[in-house]
C-alpha cells in the first residue's frame, strides 16, 4: 500500500477513535481483543492446555488488562517479530476507601499515581 497523506489521516482518526475508546486498561484490552478476533485470531486461556497449529493466529489475555498476541509460523520458519507495548501507565488509580468528605459540601475520591507520573510539569 503506498502511503499518502490520506492514509495518514486515515490511520490518525483511528488511533484517535480507539483512544478515545479506551479509557482505561480495560477497554483497551477489550478493544483489542475485539480487533484481533475480528483479524481472525483465536482466544486461548492462560489456564488451559494449548493445542496450536502452524500458522495459527492467537491471543491470550491476564486480568482483562493485558494482551499477548501471537502467530505460530508455518514449516518455512526464517526469523520472528516481537512488538510490544502496555496499556496502564501513567494514570491516577482510586484508592481503597477513596471517599473523602470535602467541607461537608460534597464527597471527593481519593488516587494515587500509578507508573511513574511526572506531576511536577
Amino acid at each position: 500500500m503506498e502511503l499518502t497523506r490520506e492514509n495518514y489521516n486515515e490511520t490518525a482518526k483511528e488511533l484517535l477513535a480507539f483512544l478515545q475508546n479506551s479509557p482505561s486498561c480495560f477497554h483497551a484490552v477489550k478493544n483489542v481483543t475485539d480487533m484481533l478476533t475480528a483479524a481472525g485470531f483465536t482466544e486461548v486461556k492462560e489456564e488451559e492446555s494449548w493445542k496450536l497449529e502452524a500458522g495459527g493466529r492467537y491471543f491470550v489475555t491476564r486480568n482483562q488488562s493485558s494482551v499477548i498476541a501471537f502467530k505460530v509460523p508455518g514449516k518455512d520458519f526464517k526469523g520472528f517479530q516481537i512488538i510490544a507495548s502496555h496499556s496502564d501507565s501513567p494514570t491516577f488509580k482510586i484508592k481503597e476507601n477513596p471517599e473523602m468528605r470535602v467541607e461537608n459540601a460534597y464527597i471527593k475520591l481519593n488516587v494515587e499515581g500509578y507508573g511513574g507520573m511526572l506531576m511536577a510539569p
